[in-house]
């Protein structure tokens, strides 16, 4: 980090302006804003009174240390995302509390605690702190680090995941309105990052940039249509015809089979299709969607961490291991196949039968 950069970040964490430290220094608020924008630089013989001013050492002016903490900020972050993806979010949690008090300026730090606060279970927040804790205090908490790093935080991605935990945060806790309000505060659709690329740089954008793009448009689009397919204007026929075309998108996108973790699209496309198709005793159908729901489930269940879409339109795409949850998908799959009443009349249909035991066979329950 530059010299500048270290200034501009030190000043704005300790809510100072450039027109304030420029008084301070005895200097204009031109040569603040130079400093910043890395056209010119302090004299050294500046740098123990800046030093003063932000109550820091020269090293941390001259990021010496900052460049220091924020490698070691880098690891403690990857070690609590190792335990956040195994499901330990406890441990995730302890360690990043931890780390905020030995940091506790470090927005990235707060980001990811926030994020590992909404992810753990009560009683490992109540031993985290050392007190009793309730759904209140670990929103009240989370609502406290993510307001902090929105407000103050200038780090895009940092201040982007802030507003994705705090609006999931509110949204799973029946703060439907706070949700939205926190994700009114974000640009509309049409004035994504993502979106003006692409419409600046049309056919010469970066291959990475439209693999990645094309991944989240079909991840929105089948998750939209499932919505829709939700609700109750539509017919039975209709629904059925946009859950078919979830199918259709993620087959089409994703043509070599390697959906990975979008193929719970499919699992829940091909779940709700053979649902309506019992209910109406056409036994073809069903048998058909429940293939290749099966199919689908598996497939979200052991596809590698590591694993990346091949097909054209998504290659090279990552999305990683969904966080563990007590029954793996085939597990609650093969719980509703076998506790429906509207499968009762394929229960004897030798078909049904091998889609069960597929399904125990990667079943973790």
């Amino acid at each position: 980090m530059s010299i500048g950069k270290t200034i501009k970040k030190l000043r704005r964490e300790r809510d100072i302006t450039q027109e304030q430290l420029a008084a301070y220094l005895g200097i204009t608020s031109r040569a603040v804003s130079q400093w910043e924008c890395d056209r010119t630089a302090p004299d050294i013989t500046q740098l123990p009174l800046l030093s003063a001013i932000f109550d820091t050492t020269t090293d941390a002016i001259l990021g010496v240390d900052l460049q220091r903490n924020e490698e070691r900020i880098e690891r403690l972050v990857e070690e609590a995302a190792a335990f956040s993806r195994s499901g330990d979010f406890a441990a995730a949690t302890r360690l990043l509390e931890d780390g905020l008090k030995q940091y506790p300026r470090s927005y990235r730090i707060m980001a990811e605690l926030a994020e590992a606060l909404s992810c753990a279970d009560l009683d490992a927040y109540a031993h985290t702190v050392g007190a009793a804790a309730d759904i209140d205090s670990v929103s009240h908490r989370v609502r406290a680090l993510c307001d902090t790093v929105i407000d103050e935080c200038t780090e895009e991605t940092v201040r982007d995941r802030a507003f994705q935990t705090i609006i999931y945060r509110c949204k799973n806790s029946g703060q439907s309105e706070l949700a939205a309000a926190y994700a009114n505060r974000l640009p509309h659709m049409w004035a994504s990052r993502e979106d003006m690329l692409v419409g600046i740089y049309e056919q010469q954008a970066d291959p990475a940039l439209l693999h990645r793009y094309a991944a989240f448009c079909t991840d929105r689009l089948a998750k939209c249509l499932a919505l829709l397919a939700a609700t109750d204007r539509f017919s039975t026929d209709e629904k059925n015809r946009l859950l078919h075309q979830i199918a259709d998108i993620v087959n089409t996108v994703y043509c070599e089979q390697d959906s990975n973790y979008y193929a719970h699209h499919l699992v829940s496309a091909y779940q709700t299709l053979a649902e309506n198709y019992a209910l109406a005793s056409d036994k073809e159908n069903t048998l058909l969607c429940l293939e290749k729901m099966c199919e689908a489930g598996i497939l979200f269940d052991t596809y590698p961490e590591e694993a990346a879409a091949t097909s054209p339109a998504v290659r090279g795409e990552r999305r990683g291991r969904p966080v563990p949850r007590e029954k793996n998908a085939c597990a609650r799959l093969l719980e509703c196949l076998s506790g429906e009443p509207w499968y009762d009349f394929l229960r004897a249909e030798q078909s049904f039968a091998a889609i069960l035991r597929r399904l125990e066979a990667h079943s973790n329950a």
